[in-house]
């Protein structure tokens, strides 16, 4: 077997795992008998189900990638738009940790900031916008919602 069949073979490997742990967090999702820490997709606490699909779509995505635009192929046939592109993506890579703590910045920080001063807490608003729970519907998400209005009426009384 030659280096470059070995090389094809491991990102087939890592392409098949990827869809493995994708569709484990989609079953998971559906296993509700067991705990709320692995079923429930919550980033903080990270549940198991959100992990398995935050790994899986993250190593998908690099094997997308690496077929795309990291694979050497005859670089004259491209068109001068994808060239420009795969360019682009040369730039973004290089300050790939300086794009994402501006994100942070931007984005995470003054919501911590203001979550802090409102409600004594720093993800108390962000976890109110995360899209995931808007999102969701049908009888499990009925039932969990009839749960959490239950709650925060206990609370309050």
């Amino acid at each position: 077997m030659t280096s470059r069949d070995q090389k094809h073979s491991r990102l087939l490997l890592v392409t098949c795992l990827s869809i493995g742990c994708i569709a484990a967090s989609l079953l998971l999702q559906q296993l509700t008998f067991l705990p709320t820490s692995i079923y429930q997709r919550t980033m903080f606490p990270a549940s198991t189900s959100y992990l398995l699909r935050a790994i899986g779509l993250s190593t998908l995505s690099l094997c997308v990638l690496y077929f795309v635009i990291d694979k050497k192929r005859n670089e004259k046939t491209y068109s001068r738009t994808y060239r420009k592109l795969i360019h682009s993506f040369g730039v973004i890579s290089k300050h790939s940790l300086s794009i994402y703590l501006l994100h942070h910045a931007i984005h995470l920080w003054p919501l911590w900031m203001y979550g802090l001063l409102t409600a004594g807490e720093p993800t108390a608003h962000w976890q109110k916008l995360a899209p995931c729970r808007r999102l969701r519907s049908g009888p499990r998400a009925t039932q969990r919602r009839s749960i959490e209005n239950t709650d925060s009426q206990s609370t309050v009384a």
